[in-house]
């Protein structure tokens, strides 16, 4: 007997699950509606990523050609010296620039021991290719025979003799030397990148002009002599004149006689 339910139960519980079972596994067969929706979601999406792609492919300009960015190549002599460009800092040259706009800019060039180099550009859309050469300071010493003369560079006075300068920057210099009862110096002197210069001058001493000091004293004796000679000149004036009188009177009394 209790077999028997045992064995009933067993039946009725295995009739149950397997209508379960089909249910959980057997997928739910979708409506022709949902079916047409899913291919119109299907083909839209699958449109649309070409098409976005497309978009994007326009919309991503080129930065440097929209901003008119060039491309700018700076090298010096000698290298690896800093670079500056508007005031902002792009490390030592040899050096590649390529976010740079077309216009005008200002480029600083610093290297220790050399003068620093300040320069403004324009650049266009074609770019440039810079080369600066970095001079360093020249040294001058002036000495002149005699000492203490003014010493002129291109019009300005720097000091006098015996002179030095360490820190002169290279190039071309009218030099002139000016001293007190001397002739003054006056030439052009080449002053050359790290190059040690020294220059001996002789000054030529200014004659005394004694003509200038004489020429009143002959003047003066001129003047005395003549004024001396006048009257010699009328006395004899009227010596001749009285001889004449006196010649007319004798002829007069001899005819009288």
């Amino acid at each position: 007997m209790t077999k028997s339910i045992v064995f009933a139960l067993t039946i009725f519980l295995t009739a149950i699950s397997i209508p379960a079972q089909e249910n959980e596994t057997k997928p739910s067969t979708p409506t022709q509606a949902e079916r047409s929706s899913k291919k119109t979601v299907g083909a839209d999406s699958t449109a649309g990523k070409p098409e976005q792609s497309k978009k994007t492919a326009v919309q991503k300009p080129d930065s440097a050609a929209q901003n008119g960015a060039i491309t700018l190549k700076i090298s010096t002599d000698p290298s690896e010296a800093g670079l500056k460009i508007n005031d902002v800092d792009y490390g030592l040259t040899p050096a590649v620039i390529t976010d740079l706009d077309t216009g005008s800019h200002v480029l600083e060039l610093s290297k220790s021991g050399h003068f620093r180099r300040r320069v403004t550009i324009q650049l266009d859309s074609a770019g440039a290719d810079l080369h600066f050469e970095l001079v360093r300071p020249a040294s001058v010493f002036i000495t002149s025979d005699p000492e203490g003369a003014s010493v002129v560079f291109d019009g300005k006075e720097e000091g006098t003799t015996p002179f030095q300068s360490q820190r002169m920057r290279p190039g071309d210099f009218k030099l002139l030397l000016i001293l007190d009862e001397h002739k003054s110096f006056e030439s052009t002197v080449n002053l050359k990148s790290g190059h040690n210069d020294t220059l001996r001058i002789t000054l030529e001493p200014v004659k005394p002009k004694v003509q200038l000091v004489e020429e009143p004293k002959k003047q003066e004796q001129q003047i005395s002599q003549s004024k001396i000679s006048q009257p010699k000149n009328k006395k004899t004036g009227f010596i001749a004149i009285a001889f004449f009188i006196f010649i007319a009177v004798l002829i007069g009394v001899e005819k009288a006689s």
